[in-house]
């Protein structure tokens, strides 16, 4: 069974279109082809980018003084927590040891 297909319109100027129109043609890719890939690229670029993030030994060292001792809450926190939670399910696990505070938000389906 193959999965359904919607539409995707977007309005471009001409030279842009004729631009993607070359660009498709020398790759061998229709152009549709050419512009889902590329929009699906990014699209996982921003994503990946806005779920993990790397820190160098000072930045972690940050994070966890944070963890430990947590700033109180404003209205930019509280802001905050409500947007991540109606994007993402938010799953909490502490264990016994000091600082040892995980969040896990997954995407919403």
């Amino acid at each position: 069974m193959s999965e359904a297909m919607d539409r995707f319109d977007i309005r471009l100027p001409a030279h842009a279109k004729q631009l993607l129109m070359e660009a498709a043609e020398i790759s061998g890719n229709t152009l549709t082809a050419l512009v889902l890939n590329a929009a699906l690229d990014k699209a996982r670029e921003v994503l990946q980018s806005h779920r993990h993030f790397i820190l160098n030994a000072e930045e972690w060292r940050q994070f966890t003084a944070t963890l430990d001792d947590p700033p109180e809450s404003n209205d930019a926190l509280r802001t905050a927590w409500r947007d991540i939670a109606c994007r993402t399910t938010v799953v909490t696990a502490r264990t016994d040891a000091p600082g040892a505070l995980w969040m896990i938000a997954l995407p919403r389906t």
